[in-house]
This record gives structure tokens, C-alpha cells and sequence, in this order.
């Protein structure tokens, strides 16, 4: 695991450009700033890092689970055009048992891969704002020594 050491403004160009490295290689932030109060300090860090630790899994079971019903709710309730429901027969059953699956199965692929996809850019928001919030704060205190 690798860690970017954050001092001050002179090493903030360290996180230039380092989301996916540091997402790949399981890197870590550290603020050792010392002119930067502990509360914001701690805070900048904590949201840096478990941006960096978020897959996006959450969120891609909940578009799982989402479609998913969608999908079921659409193959079981007949819709103004023609019924899905079987007519009668065996193999009037297995058939919409086929497409029931089919539908069902394919919409809990597509909500997991836009659930993740979705996951993963609210993370890369997340350690982009507190980016920029931790650069004003070391500019704040590098332009006058104080905060």
C-alpha cells in the first residue's frame, strides 16, 4: 500500500492526477499539515480515503434489486398491449417462465453495471470536492500563515 504525504501546499501537486493510482494500489492520503486544525484536517482525510475505498457495491445491489423488481413487476402485470401471462398449456408456461427469467436476469445485469458505474463516479465527486476544499484550505493558511 502507498500513501501520498500531504505537508503543506508544496505537496499538494502529489494528488494531481492520482485517482486511479491510488485507487489501483490501495493508497491512502495522509495530512501531516501542521498548521491545518486537527478537526478539518481529520475530516478532509477521513472523506479522501473512504472515497478512495469506494467500489461503487453498494450502490450496484441496489440497482440490482431495483430493476430487478421493475423487470418482474413488468413481466407480471399485464400491460395494455398484449399479456405475457401464459394462456394455457405446459408449454405456455414454460415459455413465460423462459422470458420471465430472461427479462428479469438481464435487467439485474444492466442495473448492477449502472449501479456500480454510478457508485464509482459519486466516489471519484466525492475525492475531487474534498480536493478542492483541502487546496483552499492549505492556501489559505500558506497565503498568510494563518488560518
Amino acid at each position: 500500500m502507498n500513501a501520498i504525504v500531504i505537508n503543506d501546499i508544496r505537496d499538494f501537486h502529489r494528488l494531481d492526477a492520482t485517482w486511479s493510482t491510488l485507487r489501483r494500489g490501495g493508497g491512502q492520503v495522509e495530512l501531516n499539515a501542521p498548521a491545518l486544525p486537527e478537526g478539518p484536517r481529520v475530516e478532509i482525510e477521513r472523506i479522501l480515503n473512504s472515497s478512495l475505498d469506494d467500489c461503487g457495491c453498494d450502490q450496484g445491489a441496489v440497482g440490482v434489486v431495483a430493476l430487478s423488481l421493475l423487470a418482474a413487476a413488468r413481466v407480471l402485470v399485464p400491460g395494455r398491449r398484449r399479456s405475457v401471462r401464459p394462456s394455457g398449456g405446459p408449454s405456455a408456461t414454460m415459455g413465460f417462465v423462459c422470458r420471465a427469467v430472461a427479462w428479469i436476469s438481464g435487467a439485474a445485469v444492466v442495473g448492477g453495471v449502472v449501479g456500480k458505474g454510478a457508485g464509482l463516479a459519486a466516489a471519484r465527486s466525492r475525492f475531487a470536492r474534498q480536493r478542492r476544499r483541502l487546496r483552499a484550505e492549505l492556501e489559505l493558511i500558506d497565503g498568510n500563515g494563518i488560518r
